[in-house]
């Protein structure tokens, strides 16, 4: 097997990518868009690159743990010499434009308690009736303290604002470790005779909450914020 030597290059700024439906996405390389590809991975995964198309696999899309910013790695020949090209992606699992889709991302699948993935708000939702992720007011005090629980993905609210009538989990329910919430802001009502409640969610056990504001007015008979 013949050995070279291969220069790195770190690309300036972030590119993203949004799964969907697709597998391949548009990717600018700047001066290494159309050099010879060797070798591509994705977050540690095996991926392709032709003519500014990054195509991941089937499997890679549905690991969600690996959604979120990733780096990628392209090994070129360009020009007579050997190039390792590294660039940050942002992988974003699903933006988000409807209640549906909403409650959707937030739900944990049949037989699991978690939800990883890298979600984004791309308009301002509304919903005339009363909205809940459902499944956290069926948990046990222990299970809703289960920081390996609940969701652990990361939701970008992109600035934008969710309105509804809430129950007492809020729009997240429980929020497990590693969470990340961010540039949202909720806003509505809540009644409840819960303990603990929220607008932006019921109950965390190390999430991190960036640039969120609640403008819910809360009507409970413990807690709330």
């Amino acid at each position: 097997t013949a050995e070279f030597r291969a220069e790195e290059v770190a690309l300036d700024g972030e590119r993203e990518i949004v799964l969907s439906n697709r597998t391949e996405f548009a990717l600018d390389l700047g001066d290494y868009t159309s050099a010879t590809v060797l070798s591509v991975t994705l977050g540690g995964e095996n991926a392709t690159y032709s003519n500014g198309k990054l195509t991941v696999t089937d499997e890679f899309k549905a690991d969600v743990k690996k959604h979120g910013m990733q780096t990628l790695k392209v090994t070129v020949q360009k020009d007579g010499k050997y190039y390792n090209v590294i660039a940050s992606v942002l992988v974003v699992t699903q933006e988000i434009s409807d209640i549906d889709s909403l409650t959707a991302a937030l739900t944990p699948t049949e037989g699991s308690s978690v939800v990883y993935g890298y979600y984004r708000l791309s308009k301002d939702l509304s919903s005339n009736g009363w909205y809940s992720v459902g499944y956290a007011a069926k948990w046990s005090a222990a299970q809703r303290s289960n920081a390996d629980l609940g969701f652990r993905g990361t939701f970008d609210g992109n600035g934008k604002t969710i309105s509804s009538w809430f129950y007492g989990d809020g729009l997240f329910g429980v929020v497990g470790n590693g969470a990340v919430i961010k540039n949202l802001t909720v806003s509505g009502s809540i009644t409840t005779n819960m303990q603990f409640v929220g607008g932006v969610l019921g109950w965390s056990n190390g999430a991190d909450v960036i640039n969120c504001v609640s403008m819910a007015d809360i009507d409970c008979m413990g807690y709330s914020g």
